[in-house]
């Protein structure tokens, strides 16, 4: 465990930039280049980009039909029940929606990728099916994120600094993994710096 606080990332497995953020942010990790502890937590686009006469309570309500409500509410019962698990967990889910082309939103498919992490997927699933607070902690985080602004994933909240939203290109490892997160702890932690776009996109 660090001893300088939590960096907070927002991740929804829809998202691909989301993906290369979470595989860049452990690959740090690695390196053991941050000082930090590493919370995951929910954003549903699902959720942010429901039409304005479409109801939010429907479509947690009906998250069975979703596309990414459950692989969200299967990632707070790991944070609570089983925190060893979450690092595997995260890079499986996303790599099932973004490598295999998983509909990892379907009931079964959730439970498959989290038997792939050595857990009980189906007692999972059906223990999410069955008792609303995983669902319920997982909108909790949504809900959270809205409060801050965040409008996207992945979004990095430093201690004591604004929410930053950070799209990378590529997923990288050990030296360049870790120089590019100095990078984005500077910008993210100086309160001078607002907002930093490109214009267009030169590799």
């Amino acid at each position: 465990m660090a001893n300088n606080g939590t960096l907070q990332v927002w991740t929804d497995f829809l998202c691909p930039w989301a993906r290369i953020g979470a595989h860049w942010i452990l690959n740090v990790a690695d390196t053991g280049a941050l000082d930090l502890d590493i919370e995951f937590k929910t954003f549903s686009l699902e959720n942010i980009n429901l039409p304005e006469d479409a109801s939010a309570d429907e479509l947690w309500s009906t998250a069975a039909e979703r596309r990414g409500l459950y692989p969200a509410a299967a990632g707070k019962w790991i944070q609570t029940n089983a925190p060893e698990s979450t690092v595997a967990y995260w890079k499986a889910m996303f790599d099932a929606r973004h490598v295999e082309h998983e509909k990892i939103g379907e009931p079964d498919v959730t439970a498959k990728v989290l038997s792939a992490v050595d857990l009980d997927g189906p007692s999972i699933v059906s223990e999410i099916s069955g008792d609303p607070k995983w669902l319920e902690a997982a909108r909790a985080d949504h809900d959270e994120a809205n409060e801050l602004g965040i409008f996207g994933v992945p979004t990095f909240v430093f201690p004591d600094s604004a929410p930053a939203f950070v799209r990378l290109l590529e997923i990288t490892e050990g030296d360049r993994a870790a120089a590019i997160f100095r990078d984005v702890k500077a910008s993210a932690t100086n309160p001078t710096i607002h907002e930093l776009k490109r214009p267009a996109m030169r590799r």
